[in-house]
């Protein structure tokens, strides 16, 4: 269990009402070995999406139904006491040690930001795991699989491609450094900003026993769409 001497976390959670998805999020940040004390959860949403009772704060921030993700995610971050800023996506679960290694590299004041991988859930339907299969292909992703496989070689060192907005953290004063998501990209708006880290000296690490569990899109069509929208996001950060 974490003790008091760790810093105070905000883990921030854009919803897009996705209830069931979102109770099990909530669920699985219920058995973190991260001190309940030590963190609290901003929630952004257009719905009231959140029953029963948490170890851990819960602040609900209302957001209009149009809001981007990353809007939201500035806005809860505009809420945020933490001295670290979490983003974790409603539809991903975390695994029970997941805040706690996402944390462990700010031990080091150069670090700026932390991302870990994310796997496909283990209840994934046939099709999903389909999805997930070519996510972790290196053939069909190239380095960024990091993103999506185990790994074997421990903490260290990231570029920006094994940084992913779904499990991710960041110091809140270089966040504000910063000024935060670029709310009008979408995809790569974390790429965007690994970027202008780097710029300002910041280190970017990569802690591979950080895990999530995030749900796929069904092969094919909708997964098709989804690595287009990658595509079309990359291309749109390159321009900036």
């Amino acid at each position: 269990m974490a003790t008091a001497h760790q810093p105070f976390v905000s883990v921030i959670v854009p919803s897009f009402k996705r209830e069931k998805l979102l109770r099990e999020c909530l669920d699985a940040l219920r058995w973190q070995t991260y001190a309940p004390d030590r963190f609290e959860v901003i929630l952004l949403t257009d719905s009231n999406a959140v029953d029963g009772s948490f170890p851990f704060q819960i602040i609900v921030v209302g957001t209009p139904p149009d809001m981007s993700a990353s809007a939201k995610r500035n806005l809860g971050a505009e809420t945020a006491k933490g001295e670290i800023l979490a983003f974790i996506d409603d539809d991903a679960k975390a695994d029970r040690g997941w805040l706690e290694n996402l944390i462990e590299p700010f031990r080091d004041r150069s670090v700026a930001v932390v991302s870990g991988p994310n796997f496909t859930p283990k209840e994934a339907t046939f099709r999903e795991r389909c999805s997930g299969n070519v996510l972790s292909s290196f053939n069909a992703n190239a380095s960024m699989v990091r993103r999506y496989l185990p790994d074997g070689r421990g903490p260290r060192e990231a570029i920006d491609s094994d940084i992913i907005l779904c499990n991710m953290a960041i110091r809140k004063e270089t966040f504000k450094e910063i000024r935060g998501f670029d709310a009008a990209l979408y995809p790569c708006e974390e790429n965007l900003l690994c970027h202008q880290v780097k710029q300002k000296n910041g280190r970017l690490f990569y802690n591979p026993f950080a895990v999530v569990y995030h749900h796929r899109r069904p092969i094919l069509l909708p997964h098709l769409r989804q690595v287009y929208t990658y595509g079309k996001g990359r291309g749109k950060m390159v321009g900036r």
